[in-house]
């Protein structure tokens, strides 16, 4: 075995879609046996919306309430796809977020501390946004929302630039709709 050349020690905050603090963190309940994503699979850390009680099934014909990164309308999101054990995550690469395939149980959190990606360069105290369709992490003043967003209920805790980790929270926030 050959000695490594390279040793790095540019390491990442945390990873898209993990519990960034040992403060409490909601997740989503979900009537039937869970939450399962769309049939077009789901990017973990990102946001999610709930279809119309629509169930999927799996490959193992467990069925559960199907979640989208495409909202209904411009309700707020139930939440963000949680980097979890509870499926088959296709890409587990450095350079892409883990995808969840369609049927496949998806645990969101509704609040709490999470690791994102962000689409956008974030500082601390900027509110969240979620771009429907991809349920992309969009960061802004809160006076100044960006077109074509949906607001989520969460705030930048600690910032980035483009395309780096940062974390997001919703702790202590009463999130609208947090009955789901």
């Amino acid at each position: 075995m050959d000695t490594p050349e390279i040793l790095s020690f540019d390491l990442k905050i945390g990873f898209p879609g993990d519990i960034a603090s040992c403060n409490p963190y909601y997740p989503a309940i979900a009537r039937g046996v869970g939450m399962r994503a769309d049939e077009k699979g789901l990017t973990v850390g990102r946001f999610v919306w709930l279809k119309d009680d629509a169930f999927v099934g799996s490959a193992s014909g467990w069925a559960g309430q199907s979640v989208s990164h495409t909202p209904k309308a411009t309700e707020a999101p139930l939440g963000i796809v949680l980097r979890r054990l509870d499926s088959t995550m296709l890409t587990l690469s450095d350079d892409q977020l883990p995808t969840i395939p369609a049927g496949d149980a998806v645990t969101v959190a509704r609040a709490g501390d999470i690791f994102v990606i962000t689409d956008t360069i974030a500082s601390a105290g900027q509110s969240v946004f979620a771009q429907p369709g991809t349920g992309a992490i969009i960061t802004s003043a809160p006076d100044q929302v960006p077109a074509d967003v949906i607001a989520t209920g969460f705030t930048v805790a600690q910032g980035g630039q483009a395309g780096e980790v940062i974390v997001i929270s919703a702790v202590g926030h009463s999130r609208e709709g947090s009955t789901h």
